[in-house]
């Protein structure tokens, strides 16, 4: 990890927490935090704790030394998203101490690689996709997404998905017409949705519901009716293979 990285992606992810008008949310940012400093925010009340920096087998590395989350007395953020080298074991420990959950890696990172997992976690997260549907996105369609684990309860939703279930959009381009979009809706499980809950994507047409988690039907839309649905949306969809962002 460097310097630069850890600043790329704090300030990446303090713009995705804060970009959902239809949910107000609280960002503080910290910078070069002491050990007490860190002690201090760990037991403060938080939905989410998103550590971007060193780690090591002694503990996360502040200005002032180490602090081995072994010796905290208490943990009170939901869900800690630990973006350092070989953070496992210090996540194991939040959980221990309180944390519902912690995303966690398992070897050394690369600096454009923790990036892209921190990013692409905080917009999964803050748009309503639980903790474990988070990471299996993220393993699937990033590069290192592979060295990340979650420890503790991955049903855990950061905020309400603002439809009623957070749908990740396969799209490609129909072979035999250029012009058509194929598009087919994968819906991920949250905890707020009941066995048997039945739902109809936006993106259809008809009047067909379907159980509301799984992959759903291939739908073939014209391009331009495509880009409008998309336009003001940021939703995540799968582009001919690779993870991109509808409204970007």
């Amino acid at each position: 990890c460097n310097d630069d990285r850890m600043r790329e992606e704090r300030d990446s992810v303090d713009d995705i927490y804060g970009s959902r008008d239809d949910m107000p949310v609280s960002v503080t940012s910290k910078v070069g935090v002491s050990t007490d400093e860190l002690r201090d925010l760990l037991a403060e009340d938080h939905d989410v704790f998103h550590f971007v920096g060193h780690i090591d087998g002694r503990g996360f590395q502040c200005p002032d030394g180490v602090l081995d989350a072994a010796t905290l007395d208490a943990v009170n953020a939901t869900t800690a998203l630990l973006n350092g080298c070989r953070s496992h074991d210090q996540g194991v420990e939040l959980v221990k101490t309180g944390a519902s959950a912690a995303v966690v890696s398992l070897s050394d990172l690369f600096n454009s690689g923790a990036v892209e997992v921190g990013e692409t976690l905080a917009r999964l997260l803050h748009h309503g996709f639980s903790i474990g549907s988070s990471m299996k996105v993220i393993r699937n369609y990033t590069s290192i997404g592979n060295r990340y684990v979650v420890l503790g309860d991955s049903t855990l939703s950061m905020v309400q998905y603002s439809g009623l279930i957070p749908v990740l959009c396969h799209v490609s381009t129909d072979p035999n017409n250029r012009e058509t979009i194929r598009v087919r809706p994968v819906a991920h499980p949250t905890s707020e949705i009941g066995i048997g809950t039945t739902f109809q994507p936006e993106i259809f047409e008809n009047d067909r519901y379907y159980i509301a988690v799984g992959e759903y039907d291939t739908a073939r839309i014209e391009r331009s009716d495509f880009r409008d649905w998309v336009s003001n949306e940021y939703e995540p969809v799968i582009l001919n293979g690779e993870l991109t962002w509808g409204g970007t």
